[in-house]
Parts: structure tokens; sequence; C-alpha cells
């Protein structure tokens, strides 16, 4: 029969050869294949508990370095659904719907013919719910459905299931309340709220996307300098992202508020709006995109009015018909406008 070094070899050649009492005799043969199935250990697996929704089997069929060439497949079952997974990974995680099996079963076969077999019994662990547990509040109030870029919403655990003497919450922001506020620059965004069981230690998680609109920028017309009296029609609004879709805006006046607003069209010009300052002011526009929501970054146009302010020198004074007289006129910064020599007795200037 073949012995350990026959097994070694993979296979050994057995012959029987029958006589007949005489001196004729016949031989035949067979190769007798040996499997090496006792160079396998597959470690046996420890039963478990688990918490409902992340656990992964690995159990890996172990082998010497000299086996090169010998593949591995590695088949779960559950005890209610059969079959599970087959293929040549060692680590299979188990699917949501997969945790209801009390026993699971592996059988790990080899290219050379070799199969082991190992039984898991998974004891599994319910997770919180979290199903409509959190909420968002934007801060345009109960109806708004997303806030503005640097805005601050206000997430929340639902009243009626907040329960902090059964459960741990904390809050992505790093808050453990049953509210944290939290302020975003980002176009799309989300606060995750985990809660843990006080009473089995199992956690889930559910994530509060955050919507945050694109604040539009526009651009209105260079800064102006205007004299004493004069007007300016309010420049065309441009809309520098034609691709979001705007409906109002207005021009406001630094210290006095709205003065003009309308419908805004990409294709339609605003009606003219004459402004008469008499001083130095500043208009701006603020605009509201298609849902209400995000004021643009706000674009401002500097009016100056140029009054003239000058200093005239000599003061009152008497002089001689024929004589020289120079008359200096000055701006309040101190610059020469224009120095006149030579003029007659009486001057307007």
């Amino acid at each position: 029969m073949p012995g350990s070094a026959d097994s070694a070899a993979g296979s050994v050649m057995l012959y029987l050869t029958a006589f007949d009492g005489l001196t004729c005799s016949v031989t035949d043969s067979l190769e007798l294949t040996v499997q090496q199935c006792n160079v396998f250990t597959l470690p046996p697996m420890a039963d478990t508990t688990v918490c409902r929704g992340a656990f992964c089997f690995d159990n890996a069929l172990q082998m010497p370095d000299n086996m090169e060439g010998i593949t591995v497949t590695y088949r779960w079952e559950g005890d209610m659904s059969g079959e599970l997974y087959e293929g040549e990974s060692s680590t299979y995680c188990l699917t949501p719907d997969q945790f209801d099996e009390q026993y699971y079963y592996l059988t790990v076969t080899t290219s050379n013919g070799c199969t082991f077999r190992d039984t898991v019994e998974l004891t599994v662990k319910p997770v919180p719910s979290v199903d409509e547990l959190a909420g968002i509040r934007y801060p345009f109030g109960e109806a708004a459905v997303a806030m503005c870029p640097g805005d601050t919403a206000e997430l929340h655990i639902e009243p009626s299931v907040y329960r902090p003497d059964m459960y741990i919450y904390r809050w992505s922001t790093g808050d453990t309340t049953e509210t944290t506020r939290y302020t975003t620059m980002a176009a799309n965004d989300s606060v995750t709220l985990s809660v843990t069981s006080r009473v089995n230690g199992c956690t889930a998680d559910t994530v509060i996307a955050v919507t945050v609109r694109s604040r539009p920028t526009i651009s209105t017309a260079p800064d102006t300098v205007l004299c004493p009296g004069q007007s300016i029609v309010l420049p065309q609004i441009r809309l520098d992202n034609q691709a979001l879709t705007m409906t109002d805006y207005e021009w406001q006046q630094a210290g006095v508020g709205v003065i003009t607003s309308g419908a805004y069209s990409k294709t339609t010009p605003q009606p003219a709006f004459t402004v008469t300052p008499t001083d130095d002011t500043t208009y701006y526009i603020a605009r509201l995109d298609g849902d209400g929501i995000c004021g643009s970054a706000p674009d401002t146009m500097m009016v100056v009015v140029d009054v003239p302010k000058w200093t005239i020198s000599p003061a009152d004074t008497t002089v001689c018909y024929g004589a020289e007289v120079e008359i200096i006129i000055k701006t309040l910064s101190g610059g020469d406008i224009r120095t006149m020599t030579n003029m007659p007795t009486f001057l307007n200037v």
C-alpha cells in the first residue's frame, strides 16, 4: 500500500501479476494519485455576537509555500437561505438582508480535490433605528429647502424620539446634544448623526443632506464722478453666471434703502432709473435667485459729486490803479489751480 514517501511524490504506480502455476503469467498496472490534504489547515472559527448591519467572515485556508498552482474556492451558506456566496475570496461580508440566519456553513475546496468544512453560529444584536430621527432647519424659515454659502443651519433630533436615557448621540460636528448648528461654504454637504445603544453598544448612523445654493455674482459699472446738479442713469445689471435663473433685482442707496426694484430678465434690459446725488453716494445692487433664497454678493458703484472747494488769497485788499496784483486759487488739498498776475482792480473768479 502507498506510504508517506508515495504521498510526498503525489502519485504511486501499483502492479498486479497473476500466474497460472505453470509458466504463464499476466501483469496489469494502476496509477494511484495521492491527495495531499493533510498539508492544508482550515482554522476553526469561533461562534460570535455582532451588531446587525456590518460583519465580515474571513477564514483563509492555510497551505505551505510549495503548493504552487493550487486554487481554492470558498462557499458560504445559510441554514435558511442556502448559498450566500461562492468565489475565490476568503473574506465575505454579509449584506443587510443576510443577518437572519443563525448558522453559517463554510465549504472550502481545493483544485486538487480536498474539501474542508466549518460552521459558525452568529448571534445578531439589533441596532438603533434612525429612520426619520433627525431634521434640518434652514435659516429662511420652515418652508426653506436650502441655505446660502456661509449661512448657518440648525440640525435637530425630533423631540418625539429623543431618548438620551437609552442612546448616546454624537453629531459629526462634535456636539452630543439634541441640536447642533452647522455653517458651510460647500455647494453640497452633509452632517452625520451617530446613535449608540446604551444597552448593547450597537451604533447606527444617519446622514442629513445639507443643500447649499450657489451665491450669484454680478457686476454693474465702475465708480464715476459727477459735477453738482448732474444726474446719472444706474447701469444695467450683468449676471456673471448665465446658467443661474434669477427673478428679481433691487438697487439700494447707502443710508436710504431700496430705491428701485423689478423683475430680472437675461434678454430684456432693466428700465432706466436716474439718480441725482447731492453728495458722495454709494449705490449697490442686491439680487435674489429663482428660489428666493440666496442674495447675490453685492456689487457697488460709488458716485462722487465733485463740488469745487478752494481758497483764494489774498483777502480783500486796496491797491493803486495799475499796480500788479497776484491772486492764488488753491484746492483744499493745497495744490495750485492757477496763478493770475497783472489783473484789473475788479475781478470775478
